[in-house]
């Protein structure tokens, strides 16, 4: 067996085993948002943040009062949500998840979070 097969072949070996283990993350990653929709939730109220500050912006640099209404009404429908994600992390319920589907919502438990979320709810 030449060095150049060898190599070739402990190259394949590596390559497979980094697919499988990205492959593993990856299972181990979807489990993990379907199973606690909770993150996947907070991650949207993360997006939902830096939506209604790049709209804010856009609201303040609007010329016209069309285009102050038609910001105003899209920063209006963005804090909603968010409003809404909100009371189901603090209380539970149902909300879109960034799919479009209706996901049931367990209130979160831990103290320290229902704090932090008490905080933000003001």
């Amino acid at each position: 067996m030449s060095v150049r097969l060898i190599l070739n072949i402990l190259l394949a070996i590596v390559a497979a085993l980094l697919f499988a283990s990205v492959g593993l993350i990856v299972h181990s990653l979807d489990r993990q948002n379907a199973d606690d929709p909770q993150v996947g939730l907070i991650d949207q109220q993360r997006v939902l943040v830096q939506n209604m500050t790049m709209q804010a912006a856009e609201l303040a640099r609007a010329d016209g009062a069309e285009a102050i209404d038609r910001q105003r009404d899209k920063l209006a429908r963005t804090i909603l949500v968010f409003d809404q994600m909100l009371n189901a992390l603090q209380y539970g319920g149902v909300v879109a998840d960034a799919g479009g589907r209706n996901r049931e919502i367990t209130a979160i438990q831990n103290p320290s979070a229902c704090k932090y979320l008490r905080e933000s709810a003001e």
